[in-house]
């Protein structure tokens, strides 16, 4: 969820056998996008990542919504990869272009939010890690 506009992570996962699905509604298009909900949505993704997509979000609302679509796009016992740039880390999100934001916060500020969607999350190895129970 997040993955921008180009596939590179995609065509890398192609070599190890794996098929991976983009879903962008800032960077892909529509068809693009729907294309990926019927492939790997509907609770048939092994794993879904968000990197880089939380600390670009301004409305903590927006982050529950995009944290919903993970958790209805992994299958039972699938997991959830979370990293986020932390910028400054002051905890004070600006604006870093016309239409880009930076929220500068540590990863640990998204946990709770993390939780009200997937209770069993923590911090593991430099990012969170969820199961869909």
């Amino acid at each position: 969820i997040g993955g921008g506009r180009f596939d590179n992570a995609v065509e890398h996962l192609k070599k190890f056998g794996v098929n991976g699905f983009v879903y962008d509604p800032y960077n892909r298009s529509e068809e693009h996008n729907q294309n990926a909900l019927q492939n790997a949505g509907n609770g048939q993704a092994h794993t879904v990542s968000l990197f880089n997509v939380l600390n670009v979000i301004q409305e903590p609302e927006h982050h529950v919504e995009a944290l919903k679509l993970a958790h209805n796009s992994l299958r039972t016992s699938g997991e959830l990869y979370i990293g986020v740039y932390e910028g400054d880390k002051s905890g004070v999100g600006k604006q870093t272009g016309k239409d880009s934001y930076q929220r500068n916060e540590k990863l640990e500020t998204y946990l709770p939010t993390v939780q009200q969607v997937f209770p069993n999350a923590k911090l593991h190895k430099g990012i969170i890690v969820a199961t869909k129970e």
